[in-house]
């Protein structure tokens, strides 16, 4: 049995008999001691026989729909990087702390990151970029902060502070403190530095490579 496959089935969230059914695969995946399918059914409601029974609970509800939305964009990534189907199973100590960030990120720009992240761990050719330090990483990034570590590394000329902070706050209309701090925010995380000029070293270009096309 494919437990990677039985976990990411698509769901119908707007449902609750597709979740219902979602609840019984998570069943069987618990039946087969899969510790992913396990945190599956635990993030969604504490026993898959009573998920339907919790719906009217805004954060289960909205964790179905999340989870409907992370593997569509999951499937997307890994068929447009020419996966074929049946998809890998993701390594459990990989997808098991990957789906507890990535069911309750509910802002756009790092959902997308999560999908990429859990689709490259999944692709033949891509899974040996994905470093498990990743994971913690992406947890600790706001959306600018995301939005700024692309912006620094498409800049592959010199270019000083005096021209590319108005740069970036221009092109993700914030403020100059919003744009500082995520800076700071992505030198703390060794990502960038900055020497006179902003550069992506070693840390941040591999883990731009896990997550872009």
């Amino acid at each position: 049995m494919q437990m990677g496959i039985e976990l990411i089935k698509p769901i119908d969230s707007d449902t609750a008999h597709a979740i219902e059914e979602a609840a019984k695969t998570a069943g069987k995946a618990i039946d087969a001691a899969s510790e992913t399918g396990k945190y599956f059914s635990r993030v969604l409601g504490q026993v898959p026989e009573n998920l339907v029974g919790i719906l009217d609970d805004w954060l289960y509800h909205k964790r179905a729909r999340l989870w409907a939305e992370h593997n569509a964009r999951t499937f997307e990534h890994l068929r447009r990087w020419g996966a074929k189907e049946p998809f890998e199973d993701p390594a459990p100590a990989l997808a098991v702390p990957l789906i507890a960030a990535a069911i309750d990120e509910d802002r756009e720009e790092l959902k997308d990151l999560w999908a990429r992240l859990l689709a490259s761990a999944m692709h033949p050719d891509r899974k040996k970029r994905v470093r498990l330090s990743f994971i913690g990483i992406l947890k600790q990034l706001d959306p600018l902060d995301a939005l700024c570590l692309r912006a620094l590394d498409e800049k592959k000329d010199s270019v000083a502070r005096e021209e590319w902070h108005p740069m970036l706050m221009t092109r993700f209309a914030a403020s100059a403190d919003e744009i500082q701090v995520s800076i700071d925010k992505l030198r703390e995380l060794h990502l960038v530095e900055i020497v006179g000029q902003p550069k992506v070293i070693a840390l941040g270009k591999l883990f731009l490579a896990g997550v872009e096309d």
